[in-house]
C-alpha cells in the first residue's frame, strides 16, 4: 500500500504522459492555448480516475 502523496504523484506523472500527448493530438494548432487546456484537462480528467480508483491502494 503506498502513501497517498505517492500514488498522487504517480497518478499525475502517468496522466502527464497521457494527457499531454492526447491534448496536442486533437487540436488543429498544437502550439497554441487551446492545446495547453486540453492538455490540462486530459491529464487531469486521467490523473483524478486514476487516484479514485483501485489503483496502488491494496
Amino acid at each position: 500500500m503506498a502513501s497517498p502523496s505517492t500514488r498522487l504523484a504517480l497518478c499525475l506523472v502517468v496522466g502527464l504522459f497521457a494527457g499531454v500527448p492526447l491534448g496536442i493530438l486533437f487540436v488543429p494548432d498544437p502550439t497554441g492555448v487551446v492545446a495547453f487546456v486540453a492538455t490540462m484537462l486530459g491529464t487531469t480528467a486521467i490523473t483524478v480516475a486514476l487516484y479514485r480508483s483501485d489503483w496502488l491502494r491494496e
